[in-house]
């Protein structure tokens, strides 16, 4: 699997867990609500996933 696969994959990700994020808000939840924050949580994830998988690649077109 390369680069573009595995940033593909997380972006995906990322955009299902916003829609999921928005699903349960929407369903009247607050933001304390623990289902929202595990989402938010792993969103976090994904998104510093993201962020370092453009930094190794900007390195290597150093």
């Amino acid at each position: 699997m390369d680069i573009e696969d595995v940033l593909k994959i997380i972006n995906d990700d990322i955009k299902m867990l916003k829609s999921l994020m928005y699903q349960v808000k929407a369903n009247g939840s607050e933001f304390t609500d623990p289902s929202l924050i595990q989402v938010s949580q792993l969103l976090d994830v994904k998104l510093n996933q993201r962020n370092d998988l453009m930094s190794f690649c900007a390195n290597e077109l150093d």
